[in-house]
This record gives C-alpha cells, sequence and structure tokens, in this order.
C-alpha cells in the first residue's frame, strides 16, 4: 500500500499565481516527508504576512490595480478565476502611502498601530510546530507521494497529469485535495464527480472521467476550517486600528444558482465568525459577489453599528483580478477598509493540506482502505 496526496486547484496563466500554489504544495511535500510544515516552526498568523500580494489597505476600495484585458478576458464563463493581477499603489485609511507594486513579495506594509494589536492577540492563535507524527500515520518507512495539479491553463499539469504520475510512481491510494474555497464552487463538485468520488454532478459540466486506478478519496476545500480563519485574520488585522470598535466584511465569490449559493453563504458566515472571533472585532458579515450583496452587507453592519468603521477582506484562495479589481470596484463609495491579499501562500495552508493528510492517512493505517470516500464536497 502507497498512499499519495494530489492537491488540485483552478490553474491560471499567470506565472506568478501558479508559482503561490506550487510554493504551498511543495512546502506540504517537505511536511509529508517527516518536516514541519514548510521544514520551519510554524508562527501566529497574525505574526506573518497573509498574502505577498498584500501591502496595505484600501480606502472605499480605492486601491489602484492592473489588470490586463487577457486577465479580464481570462475568466470561464461563470466568472469563478482568480488569476492573478497586480496592486499598483496601495493607501492608507488615513490617505498616506504605505503600499508598492506586488512583485516586491515580501513588502509588509503594516501600519505600526496594526501590528501592535495583533501582537496582543497573536498568543494561543495558532499551534507552533509540534513534531508530525506523519511516519507514524502513513506506517513504518512509507513514502507519502504528494503532486499538484490543475483544473485547466497550466499545460502537462492538470489533473490527469497529477494522477498519472502519482500512479508512475507506485501510488495504491490516493487522496485528492480540492484548493477551493468553498463546497459551493461548481468546481468542487465538478471535480469531484470526474475523478469518481460521486455518481452525478449537481449540475452539467463539461469535464471528462478521469482515469482513476488508485483507490480515491475526494477531500474537502478549505471553506471555514480554523487554518483558513486564521490565514484571513492575519489579514484583517492589517486593515484594523481598534477591532473592538469596527465590524468585519468578509466578501467570497459565491454562486447564482441556489444550491452552491447557500453553501457560499453558509460557510461564509462560518468564516467571517471565526476571523472575528481572533482580531477581536465587534460585528462581522459575509457577502457574495454573485449574487452581489457586498452593498447590502455592508449596509446591514452600518445599520447595526452607526458610526463604526468596517473592515473589508476578499475571501480567495489567490490574489488576482478579482482582489485587485473585482472587489475594490464593489466597495467604492462604501467607506469600507479595503486589504488586497488572499490565502496563498499563507502558512496555515500548509497546515491544512498537511491536517487533512494526516486524519486520512491515520484512517488509511486504521482500516487498511481509506478508498472511494467523499469529505464532504457534497
Amino acid at each position: 500500500m502507497k498512499p499519495g496526496i494530489l492537491v488540485i486547484s483552478h490553474g491560471s496563466r499567470e506565472k506568478e499565481w501558479v508559482e503561490r500554489v506550487e510554493e504551498t504544495v511543495a512546502e506540504a511535500r517537505r511536511a509529508l516527508s517527516g518536516l514541519q510544515p514548510g521544514g520551519r516552526k510554524t508562527q501566529t498568523a497574525f505574526g506573518r504576512n497573509a498574502d505577498a500580494a498584500a501591502k496595505g489597505v484600501c480606502d472605499e476600495g480605492a486601491c489602484a490595480g492592473r489588470a490586463t484585458d487577457e486577465r479580464a478576458a481570462g475568466g470561464n464563463a461563470a466568472g469563478e478565476r482568480a488569476d492573478n493581477g497586480s496592486t499598483a499603489v496601495v493607501r492608507a485609511v488615513d490617505g498616506s502611502a504605505t503600499g508598492g507594486s506586488s512583485t516586491d513579495e515580501r513588502a509588509i506594509g503594516s501600519r505600526s498601530s496594526v501590528e501592535g494589536a495583533t501582537d496582543r492577540r497573536a498568543a494561543g492563535a495558532i499551534a507552533t510546530g509540534e513534531e508530525s507524527a506523519i511516519q507514524g500515520a502513513a506506517g513504518e518507512g512509507t513514502a507519502v507521494e504528494v503532486e499538484g495539479a490543475y483544473l485547466e491553463l497550466v499545460e502537462g499539469r492538470l489533473i490527469q497529469d497529477g494522477i498519472d504520475r502519482l500512479e508512475a510512481a507506485g501510488v495504491t491510494h490516493l487522496l485528492a485535495i480540492p484548493l477551493f474555497l468553498s463546497t459551493g464552487s461548481t468546481h468542487v463538485d465538478e471535480i469531484g464527480w470526474a475523478l469518481g468520488a460521486y455518481p452525478k454532478p449537481r449540475r452539467e459540466t463539461e469535464l471528462q472521467r478521469m482515469r482513476v486506478r488508485a483507490r480515491l478519496t475526494y477531500g474537502r476545500p478549505l471553506a471555514n476550517d480554523p487554518e483558513v480563519a486564521d490565514a484571513l485574520a492575519d489579514l484583517a488585522a492589517r486593515a484594523s486600528a481598534n477591532p473592538a470598535d469596527e465590524s468585519l466584511l468578509v466578501i467570497g465569490h459565491g454562486s447564482d444558482e441556489p444550491w452552491f449559493c447557500e453553501a457560499w453563504e453558509r460557510e461564509l458566515r462560518g468564516l467571517a465568525d471565526r476571523i472575528a472571533e481572533r482580531v477581536g472585532f465587534a460585528d462581522a458579515a459575509a457577502a457574495t459577489l454573485r449574487p452581489d450583496l457586498v452593498a447590502q452587507q455592508a449596509k446591514r453592519l452600518r445599520n447595526r453599528r452607526p458610526g463604526s468603521r468596517i473592515v473589508a477582506v476578499p475571501a480567495f484562495v489567490s490574489g488576482g483580478y478579482f482582489t485587485a479589481k473585482v472587489v475594490p470596484e464593489r466597495l467604492a463609495g462604501l467607506g469600507c477598509a479595503y486589504v488586497p491579499g488572499s490565502i496563498i501562500p499563507h502558512p496555515r495552508v500548509t497546515d491544512w493540506i498537511v491536517r487533512q493528510a494526516l486524519e486520512w492517512l491515520e484512517r488509511l493505517k486504521r482500516t487498511g482502505d481509506a478508498g472511494m470516500e467523499n469529505d464532504g464536497a457534497t
């Protein structure tokens, strides 16, 4: 018996977008070779940059974003792509410049007041690098193969390519982890069906069934898991001056189709509550771009706490067209502080992959067969 992990992301023509995913998968690979995630002690999320593209705070969605025509046209019919964009200039709430270009991958750009606030909340926020029990869960001497794959646009690295590579390495039991935000993502649904995790997709898809000889388990998307909340709490804290007197607005993609929309809204609300608890916001709400509930939810927050400052955070796997252009446009005129950023390459995403893998490996060791399961995609 040989286990393998396939981390599946959307894909993009943008090099930086793919590099972020590859970095996350590489850290998971190192972790599942018996190291700490990424070979380092995990730090509290509040003390880390949630996304190298997040440099500061935009006022009323007015951060300047450069999205090429190719990015704008590159979204699929469902508008669910988050191709990499860039943030040219980012302005602080008080109007002072705090930004930089998105290519300055390590710029911090947070104000000292934010850093002071986050330091006080950091203790106990996240696990701090205990030794993993990876080899114990996988079995003595068992190597765990880890591959990344993409739904589209990355030639030679598509889902079937990843499956083929793992099976060529001798993998007999396969955990496919969808690196997408919500169970309400139509991509999570169609990928699960294509892998054979369940007999029928909830909506029509152009995907074809994949060739999978290994015993398959289909994992779960990020949803409102604690690691995701930690990553976005780190991002939200950069825009926060006094969270006890502020409200949080978490913005995700959403869907126009009823079942998918319900899942998006439910998980975004759960994510908003987790982030608010971690950072200490006085109130929290969630909004989708499809249907467009951003202005409505911002108004509700203001009605509940008149005069309270609203911090808006994008809940997207990777930064790009949506985080740099679409979300700021929806926030324009609403008076919200906004931090352009995303969930990867935050180190807590590696922790999330590793935790899901360890849970599966433990079941595999205990039962001898963890195949053809579905851990929450439907």
